[in-house]
């Protein structure tokens, strides 16, 4: 009977330690850097993730990120030259910032599920263009900056407020619809000539605004 209750405690004792070891993988105190299609599959098994989440910078071809619902730090996907497709299918919730940029080949690029993100920062992306569907279901975001893009077009109605707004330079933007409703900082500018960003706001009251620029605004 002994060394059977050694078998089995020495088997429990393995569980345990597998069991802390997966928790281990959902946690961490800075960040965890992605440098393939199975290192980010593996974050999978995690609802959560606690920490922040960067792809490596010469991650190339096609990355399928299968991610956790949620990442309580920041997703940080930038300055890689060679990285041609990203998908991020089931990623609901991003807690700090989601960086993507600097990415000169990026053409492919598809984001379903997320709807809670603390910072959009967006920029130098010159071949996404009509790759990118521009629909999204961000119903909570508190900064969004999209610059130097061809982004055509930009759409999540859901969404009813947000601290600070920058579009500029999107030179194949056409199309801005969000469901704002307040904002402190608004800043359009330099986008496509025939951007109709502001053209079916005809009544826009302006109440405790620190700041807002835009250009080409037709009256």
């Amino acid at each position: 009977m002994a060394p059977a209750r050694a078998r089995i405690l020495a088997a429990v004792v393995a569980l345990l330690s597998q069991s802390v070891r997966v928790q281990a993988q959902c946690s961490v105190s800075g960040t965890t850097t992605i440098s393939n299609t199975a290192q980010a599959s593996a974050l999978s098994s995690c609802t959560t993730f606690s920490g922040s989440v960067a792809v490596a910078t010469d991650v190339s071809g096609d990355l399928r990120f299968d991610v956790p619902k949620k990442i309580t730090g920041d997703l940080v996907v930038d300055k890689n030259r060679v990285l041609t497709s990203l998908f991020i299918d089931d990623l609901g919730e991003i807690g700090g910032g989601f960086v993507l940029g600097d990415f000169p080949a990026l053409s492919r690029f598809r984001l379903w599920s997320l709807t809670i993100v603390g910072t959009i920062d967006w920029h130098d992306l010159p071949k996404i263009g009509a790759n990118e569907t521009g629909w999204y279901d961000w119903w909570h975001v508190k900064n969004m900056s999209i610059v130097r893009t061809t982004i055509p077009s930009i759409s999540a109605w859901q969404l009813d407020s947000l601290d600070n707004l920058e579009i500029m330079d999107n030179w194949g933007l056409y199309w801005v619809d969000l469901g704002v409703e307040t904002i402190s900082h608004l800043h359009i500018a330099s986008n496509a000539p025939n951007l109709d960003a502001l053209v079916e706001r005809y009544n826009i009251p302006l109440r405790a605004l620190y700041s807002i620029y835009y250009t080409s605004t037709y009256y």
